[in-house]
């Protein structure tokens, strides 16, 4: 799968301008949506609701603090020994890139595209179970991209951890204020965790996504470009299936979406590899 990182001692990539712009970007909106938390705590305080921040943290922390250790009783997760070679080109990029290497694991039942990762309590890529290779099967390029996007976010892993727990602490806020008893209450509470938290959270999730983007960009030999026309064929997809299947992405405003539209992505992942020609 992963043989750029074999080709000798100079480093896997050189960090370009654009993803220190998306590392500051990140930190920029966890403070944000750190400060907007705070500021939606004390509306809930006023308005003798002040257990719901609290509550909608406590359960985002739990929830992905759990899902990591006990993924396997979770989703079912289980390392594919059927391609052995997709986590040894892990191992050799997280040994060139200086980080600890996640584990690759198949999910029978993934509500993404086909691919994801989890930085924090432990280092996971999540693939979807119908996109693993058979024994023997090569690993199709696309499918390599996508492992080299989630390494990104494992390059990345302190800005894609503090705005996962940090810019999404009050997503469960308008599900819990509920629990207040007032419809005022509940859109008061609602309308600022919103407006003060979590659309600076999204802001960050989506220069994370650009920062592992530009991981894959950086790293050359292919896996960018393979990325795009991935992307371009799910669009294609899209295109063609009936009204009622297509995701809310389509539809989604560019504030709610946790990554950049794909045409942003496309464009910028068709650059120029930075290392160019693939092994």
């Amino acid at each position: 799968m992963v043989e750029a990182e074999t080709r000798g001692p100079e480093p896997a990539y050189t960090e370009s301008d654009f993803l220190r712009l998306c590392r500051r970007r990140a930190w920029l909106a966890t403070a944000a949506a750190g400060a907007g938390t705070v500021a939606v705590a004390v509306v809930g305080r006023r308005l003798r609701a002040g257990w719901v921040v609290p509550a909608s943290a406590a359960t985002v922390a739990v929830l992905t603090a759990v899902q990591g250790p006990f993924g396997n009783r979770i989703w079912g997760d289980r390392r594919p020994d059927s391609c052995p070679a997709l986590q040894r080109g892990v191992d050799r990029l997280a040994r060139r890139v200086g980080i600890d290497s996640p584990t690759v694991v198949a999910v029978p039942l993934m509500p993404v595209d086909w691919a994801g990762a989890l930085v924090w309590p432990v280092r996971r890529i999540y693939l979807r179970e119908s996109v693993v290779p058979a024994a023997g099967e090569p690993v199709a390029g696309w499918l390599a991209g996508a492992v080299v996007h989630e390494m990104g976010h494992h390059v990345l892993a302190k800005e894609t951890a503090i705005n996962l727990l940090v810019g999404r602490a009050v997503v469960l806020v308008p599900v819990l204020a509920v629990g207040t008893g007032s419809v005022r209450r509940w859109a008061l509470l609602s309308g600022a965790a919103v407006g003060l938290a979590l659309l600076p959270g999204l802001w960050g999730t989506r220069w994370v996504e650009r920062g592992a983007d530009e991981f894959v960009r950086l790293l050359g030999y292919g896996y960018a470009a393979a990325v795009a026309d991935s992307m371009a064929r799910r669009e294609e997809a899209r295109s063609r299936a009936p009204r009622s299947w297509r995701t809310s992405a389509q539809w989604r405003p560019p504030v709610l979406r946790t990554h950049p539209t794909d045409a942003e992505r496309m464009a910028r992942l068709r650059s120029a590899d930075g290392n160019p020609g693939r092994p």
